[in-house]
């Protein structure tokens, strides 16, 4: 065989390895990708019929589900808001016991909602005006140990933020910008009594109470 023949079986040989290696590669990243997608499925769970990503140890954002079926037959009081179980109990998205002394915005604490309107308000909400003036009304009632959902709304062009000063209920906060309202649900201290909440900022201290009986 001369030299030209050579070279050609020699450049026919290198494309024959070219596609070979390609074809290799492709099946290694079809599987990668199928294998990748039946994990995906596998690990997820339906909570009030919205399938949530867990991992082999029913985990969601690294936290463990702690009770699906309380979260399966919980109901929400303004949408956005904790929910709250059969047994009148504030959760946590994973299920867990929403806490009221946790910091604020944890994953173990209540959460306020996003900026919705009124009229998205449960006739259950406690609704709550704010503004340079302070609150109105500034005394709210609640049952002890029950649920309570709270709303918040700034009536005037500037930011408030509405904040309990009993450590015990320091992770019930409300945050609104100019001409918004938020809500937040939490279940009431167990112990009757008064407990004052305020506003910092833009409202020269201004506060209110709620009264737990």
């Amino acid at each position: 065989m001369d030299n030209k023949a050579q070279n050609v079986n020699l450049k026919l040989n290198k494309v024959k390895l070219a596609i070979g290696i390609l074809i290799a590669v492709s099946v290694v990243v079809f599987l990668t990708l199928f294998i990748s997608s039946k994990t995906l499925k596998s690990n997820q769970v339906v909570v009030n019929n919205v399938p949530k990503q867990v991992s082999n140890t029913q985990t969601t954002d690294n936290q463990p589900v702690a009770n699906p079926e309380a979260i399966k037959d919980s109901h929400v009081e303004v949408a956005g808001a904790n929910p709250i179980s059969k047994d009148n109990v504030v959760l946590t998205p994973i299920g867990s016991v929403a806490k009221n002394d946790a910091p604020i915005l944890s994953p173990e604490a209540p959460h306020q909602t996003t900026a919705i309107a009124k009229t998205q308000l449960s006739s259950g909400t406690l609704k709550i005006d704010v503004s340079t003036d302070g609150f109105s009304p500034t005394e709210i009632t609640a049952k002890a140990g029950a649920p309570v959902t709270v709303s918040v709304t700034s009536v005037d062009k500037y930011y408030h933020v509405f904040t309990f000063s009993d450590p015990a209920l320091a992770a019930v906060a409300i945050g609104v910008g100019a001409g918004e309202t938020r809500a937040i649900t939490f279940n009431a201290p167990t112990k009757a009594g008064e407990y004052a909440f305020n506003c910092d900022i833009t409202c020269h201290g201004s506060n209110g109470k709620l009264i737990v009986k």
